[in-house]
């Protein structure tokens, strides 16, 4: 199989039932990957007081959490590389963080403003 980018690629989204009312529940999605293979992520995550705490559960949050949760799990697929000993100068890790693509469903132009 041949990928058509090359690049990290983060997919995330959040999404909420009954937004905003008391039994509401949230959770968020994240998966990274890219044309090496070699750091692939895929996570569904309920978003609770674990994770959010005291906060309403509404839709946008989740939204926002599952962006935060895609560049923290990049942050740290970068620093175990590195940890690694692929050090940042040689030629296919170079390549590899050069660019990254955040790639969030339409939503509310306040996250989009946020991330750019």
């Amino acid at each position: 199989q041949r990928n058509c980018h090359h690049a990290e690629l983060v997919f995330t989204d959040g999404a909420c039932l009954n937004n905003g009312y008391a039994t509401t529940k949230a959770g968020m999605g994240i998966s990274i990957g890219g044309d090496d293979g070699e750091y692939d992520y895929s996570r569904s995550i309920p978003v609770d007081d674990s994770v959010n705490f005291g906060a309403p559960r509404i839709n946008q949050r989740a939204e926002f959490l599952a962006a935060i949760e895609g560049l923290d799990r990049l942050d740290k697929a970068y620093k175990i590389d590195v940890a690694l000993g692929h050090e940042e100068d040689s030629e296919t890790s170079a390549a590899r963080h050069r660019h990254i693509y955040i790639i969030a469903p339409p939503i509310s132009s306040s996250l989009t403003q946020s991330m750019s």
